[in-house]
């Protein structure tokens, strides 16, 4: 039988309470060793979670910064695009109003070549031609047809 003095078992119940803690990393306050965020700092003992909020922050930031890079690529391309559809309906402007007046021309010919005679194959010929430019150059039925009637006006058969 061992006899123990009561300083003996006060630090023997000290080192027992010592083991049952551990010291906050950002403190330095003793907590209980199976804790996992400090009751005094409210800090998250393991380094992820510590630093989880700053983390958060610099990804949100990040993923901002790339949302706007894309937005101002998507810009550019859509002014890119812009441009493009200008010119072409330039281009296409341009086009048809240079085959109504060629047609207009091969109209009035084809007129004055029918009043000084033709055969029939040939006025054919003639009529789908400038039909199929004039299909091109106007692509609505009913806007081609107005078209026609006005050459028609402009221009009646002798």
């Amino acid at each position: 039988m061992s006899i123990t003095s009561d300083s003996e078992t006060s630090l023997s119940a000290d080192s027992e309470v010592m083991r049952d803690k551990k010291i906050c990393r950002y403190c330095s306050m003793d907590i209980p060793s199976s804790a996992k965020v400090c009751y005094h700092c409210q800090k998250h003992q393991k380094l992820v979670l510590a630093y989880f909020d700053r983390i958060s922050i610099l990804v949100s930031i990040a993923l901002l910064i790339l949302a706007f890079m894309q937005f101002r690529e998507a810009r550019n391309d859509r002014t890119s695009a812009e441009e493009a559809l200008h010119q072409t309906q330039t281009v296409e402007k341009a086009l048809r109003t240079a085959i109504k007046a060629f047609v207009e021309n091969n109209y009035i010919i084809r007129k004055q070549y029918v009043t000084m005679g033709s055969t029939p194959e040939a006025n054919k010929l003639f009529e789908n031609n400038i039909n199929s430019l004039a299909m091109f150059a106007i692509p609505d039925d009913e806007s081609r047809a107005k078209w026609m009637d006005s050459l028609n006006k402009l221009h009646p058969k002798k």
